[in-house]
């Protein structure tokens, strides 16, 4: 049984927030803050929390944990921010594409089409073993009715959307450490 664990990254990693999230969140040790290559001659600041980050390797790193790239960095999530930010993963980490477009979000809501994110995820629980589980780490999911009713409608998912100001929280993280034991 593998033990899946789908990231975003602003919202969850990057908290996006004008002030210091220090000041907001239950993460009291050092914050990171760098500009990083975005690609396509972007550049975007970053923030997060170190205890946050050193938390989560040791998570991913447990046995039959294996981490996914739910975000519209792609790749560069993976090559560049990640690794910025120093969330160590394997070589062979999936990361989702997005078909159209590379940065941005695709239409949401109840009657705006699809998320692409969504659909990624249906198309790779559809080919998951049944003994599989699922944690969702977005900030959007709680904005997407069809997100929200697909994860409910499964015991073997559940959804964990951060506030995307603060990110992650120790809280929510303590939730992950359970469900991945």
């Amino acid at each position: 049984m593998t033990k899946y664990i789908l990231g975003d990254i602003d919202g969850v990693f990057n908290a996006l927030s004008p002030v210091n999230p220090k000041d907001l969140t239950d993460w009291l040790g050092t914050w990171g803050l760098e500009v990083v290559d975005g690609g396509a001659g972007k550049s975007y600041s970053i923030r997060w929390s170190h205890e946050m980050v050193e938390e989560m390797n040791r998570i991913i790193s447990k046995p039959d944990v294996q981490f996914i790239v739910a975000s519209t960095w792609q790749d560069q999530g993976k090559n560049v921010l990640f690794p910025t930010i120093g969330l160590h993963l394997p070589e062979d980490t999936i990361v989702f594409k997005e078909a159209t477009v590379a940065w941005g979000y695709s239409p949401m809501g109840s009657n705006l089409g699809s998320w692409w994110k969504l659909d990624e995820f249906k198309e790779f629980y559809a080919h998951s073993d049944s003994e599989d589980s699922f944690i969702w780490l977005d900030d959007d999911i709680k904005k997407v009715v069809q997100a929200i009713q697909f994860v409910n409608e499964r015991d073997n998912i559940t959804a964990i959307s951060p506030f995307q100001s603060l990110g992650l929280t120790r809280e929510d993280l303590e939730l992950l450490d359970r469900l991945t034991d």
